[in-house]
């Protein structure tokens, strides 16, 4: 139970005072008990000395009735029980108030005090002593109940005082507080008022002037009260149409009053709940203008907003009212359809959409006109969360504008998968080039006439925790046109950079080529970015580093990619056209492209032993170089054969598997040392190819082709058999044309001529045996036979192109 301000003020009031009263009365009982002590204990030692003044004459006398009647005088005084005398072997001798059979109780030897004063009795003793003799003792018995009285009644008598002092303090406090708590009542009453509402109540108090100040300074607190409250009110009236505003905003578009994405977000969760509910589904369609972009270019914001405002009204018009149509920006829209129960619903609805947005605006008498791409996923078939699904319909979106625009395209589930397959990869990469798994390998550029390395090329790798080291086509081609490629591409520029460095402080200097791709080389800051790198390699010389750029990345933006290579060469930095012969091979865009040295694809390089075709085109590069006056590098040479071959053709320069496999920079200054070209290529070293080499050499080709062909029948069972008469081959007819009428008696044309007879008798013999499907060891043992024969042939050919000693040392 609380108790009120007026019972809590009385209650203090009384405990107070009952305080003060009680320190009080304790003081006054001190006080009578300290005076007692005094006047007890003066009084003892008044006695104490009368007797001894009185008894010492009729101790002497030994007059034991004398001593018996003084001690009987004395007792009279007040507070005195008993007084025995004691002769010197303490028997009594005289007693009053004592009996002298009954034993006396001990001496208290403690001095007389405010102890002594706690006990009933006080026994003490006196000697009797003259001249220093002792003549006996004295016992007395003080009394103390006469202190213990006078205490108890001082006690009382207080108490009683202080009651009634209490009693009359109370009724005039009572008093008092009913005065002053009459107008504290008008007052709460009044706060109460006011505080339920009613702000017109005042204070009316009467009394002194204190009571009056407090009445006019309530008032004054209540009429600004009053005052205030009114404000607020009005204050509360302008927030909430702020308030009303800004939810408007934050849940609204401004332009189209359409949901904005903090509204569709929920709007999108609650229909995914109904379905999950009702077992239906819904469509999440993501919408994007084609064409939005160039109208607000030509024709200014203010027209392009009218036709933003146009288009959401149409297409508000054909969606069904449940649906959720919302524009999150720009000229993206979503839309939200409930209870699809069949896809063909969706389709109507996606082809009036794709209607509307086509259809011409008149604005300002200007007709605009864009289209739409649309992507779609459906819920719950598309399992995923609502951000998800936004995601899923963008990407199919996106997909749509891929595939012309005006189209609308579903989200494919399984190409998702795909696509979050090779962003785990493009995050591996990525991981792999901050944890530094990339290397460069370099493999050597030479000159094949004279034995010496002009070059070499760095090859990247990736040192794979788990699989080792990957070659770069399984990884390079996913990255194509992605961020990632650039900055592989710069981390390999600095590495190449920094190797060239190294070999520059040990006196190697070799020029090292790196390759660059076609969307690095496209960026509008590969320059800047590019001169950055060769600033942070100041010490290596510039004209050190060759970049090999792709021909069909050269002539894809060819006015840009030359703009580069004319800024390279100023900072000394060569050009090389990588995969030359696999592109366009324009003589204009030779011409226009300063690159100094042309490689040729490797693809050609490969079967131009065997293939007319390739040798062919090897040819025309090479005229292409000599015409344009630039360098020509084969690579993707794999053997002697082939080096021998390209010499033939007038190709000096080559790099391959024939040569040396790339390399770590520590193996690489290893076969620099022991590196010796092949005899062979060494021995063109003061020959000039000229036509009637050049001849041999395709006649060889082409007659390794037919093999070829014969084998590729035979032993793979695909294609058609060769031809089989020896002067309908293409070899057949170059040799009876233009050589078996001027050199038919020479013995090497017999040779050549006799063995080409047998091979074509052989496989004929060959693919009748095939046809008529006799033993296998038969098909085995003669295809065994036109190998060697084949190889005795190629080596009469090549000795119209070799000295006779070469071409005795390739038969052996």
């Amino acid at each position: 139970m609380k108790l009120s301000l007026s019972w809590k003020w009385l209650i203090a009031s009384l405990c107070i005072e009952s305080l003060m009263l009680s320190v009080l009365v304790y003081r006054n009982v001190q006080q009578l008990s300290e005076s007692l002590l005094v006047q007890t204990s003066m009084r003892l030692e008044t006695q104490k000395t009368l007797l001894q003044s009185a008894l010492i004459a009729p101790w002497l006398q030994m007059d034991y009735a004398t001593i018996q009647s003084v001690l009987e005088e004395s007792q009279q005084v007040q507070s005195i029980n008993y007084l025995v005398a004691l002769n010197t072997q303490s028997q009594p001798i005289a007693s009053v108030g004592w009996p002298l059979e009954k034993e006396l109780p001990p001496v208290n030897n403690n001095p007389f005090g405010q102890s002594s004063l706690l006990n009933e009795r006080y026994d003490t003793s006196i000697d009797i002593v003259v001249s220093g003799q002792k003549l006996g003792s004295v016992r007395i018995g003080l009394s103390t109940l006469f202190y213990t009285q006078a205490r108890y009644s001082m006690i009382f008598k207080s108490i009683v005082i202080a009651l009634i002092e209490i009693f009359f303090s109370a009724l005039l406090l009572i008093t008092l507080n009913r005065w002053i708590i009459r107008n504290l009542t008008k007052l709460t009453q009044s706060a109460n008022a006011i505080a339920q509402g009613d702000y017109s109540k005042r204070l009316e108090l009467s009394g002194d002037q204190e009571t009056a100040t407090l009445a006019c300074a309530f008032n004054a607190m209540a009429n600004t009260i009053q005052e205030r409250i009114r404000s607020l009110e009005e204050v509360h009236q302008e927030e909430k149409k702020l308030s009303d505003k800004l939810e408007r905003i934050a849940h609204y578009d401004t332009l189209t009053n359409l949901p904005n994405r903090v509204l569709l977000a929920d709007r999108l969760h609650q229909a995914m709940a109904q379905s999950n509910r009702h077992n239906r589904s819904l469509a999440i369609i993501y919408l994007d203008l084609d064409g939005f972009k160039s109208i607000n270019d030509t024709y200014g914001h203010h027209i392009g907003d009218i036709l933003l405002v146009t288009l959401a009204g149409r297409m508000e018009q054909i969606l069904r009212e449940g649906d959720t149509l919302s524009r999150i920006g720009g000229d993206e829209f979503v839309i939200v359809l409930n209870d699809i129960k069949e896809v063909k619903l969706c389709e109507l609805i996606l082809e009036r959409l794709l209607h509307v947005t086509n259809m011409p605006v008149i604005i300002n008498d200007i007709s605009v006109q864009v289209s739409s791409s649309i992507g779609v996923t459906f819920y719950p078939q598309d399992g995923a969360s609502a951000d998800q699904l936004m995601r899923h319909a963008d990407q199919a979106m996106y997909l749509a504008k891929q595939s012309g625009k005006n189209s609308y395209r579903f989200f494919d589930l399984d190409q998702n998968v795909s696509l979050q397959a090779q962003r785990d990869y493009f995050l591996e990469v990525a991981n792999a080039l901050a944890h530094k798994e990339f290397v460069l390998y370099y493999q050597p550029k030479v000159n094949m006439k004279t034995g010496e390395i002009i070059g070499a090329e760095a090859l990247i790798r990736w040192e794979h925790p788990q699989k080792g080291l990957v070659m770069p086509l399984s990884f390079l081609p996913f990255l194509e046109n992605h961020s990632l490629s650039i900055e592989i591409g710069e981390w390999v520029i600095h590495s190449a950079l920094s190797q060239i460095g190294q070999w520059q402080k040990i006196g190697f200097n070799l020029p090292v080529s790196i390759n660059i791709n076609a969307y690095q080389l496209q960026q509008n800051d590969f320059m800047v970015r590019f001169k950055a790198i060769l600033e942070a390699h100041s010490d290596v010389d510039p004209s050190l580093l060759e970049v090999e750029i792709l021909e069909t990345s050269a002539v894809e933006d060819i006015v840009h990619v030359s703009a580069i290579m004319q800024s390279c060469h100023a900072l000394g930095v060569h050009f090389a056209l990588d995969d030359f012969g696999t592109g366009y091979s324009s003589l204009t865009y030779l011409k226009r492209l300063p690159a100094k040295t042309l490689k040729i694809d490797q693809s050609f390089i490969h079967d131009m032993l065997d293939d007319p075709d390739d040798l062919a085109i090897i040819e025309g590069v090479l005229g292409l170089a000599r015409a344009f006056r630039k360098n020509v590098i084969a690579e993707g040479v794999e053997s002697v054969d082939h080096g021998l071959c390209l010499l033939a053709l007038g190709c000096e320069f080559a790099q391959g598997y024939g040569i040396a496999e790339p390399m770590p920079p520590q193996e690489f200054l290893f076969w620099v040392e022991a590196w010796k070209p092949d005899a062979r290529w060494m021995a063109w070293q003061n020959r000039v190819p000229n036509s009637d080499s050049m001849q041999w050499l395709f006649a060889a080709v082409e007659h390794n082709a037919w093999v070829k062909s014969l084998k590729n029948y035979i032993q793979e069972g695909y294609g058609n058999p060769p031809l089989l008469n020896e002067h309908l081959c293409r070899f057949g007819l170059w040799f009876d044309r233009e050589i078996r009428g001027t050199c038919k008696e020479e013995l090497w044309f017999k040779k050549i001529d006799s063995l080409h007879h047998r091979l074509h008798t052989l496989g004929t013999k060959l693919v009748n045996t095939v046809l008529a499907q006799k033993e296998h060891a038969i098909t085995l043992h003669t295809m065994s036979q036109i190998n060697r024969m084949n190889k005795t042939m190629i080596a009469l050919l090549y000795e119209r192109i070799y000295s006779e000693e070469k071409v005795k040392e390739r038969v052996e």
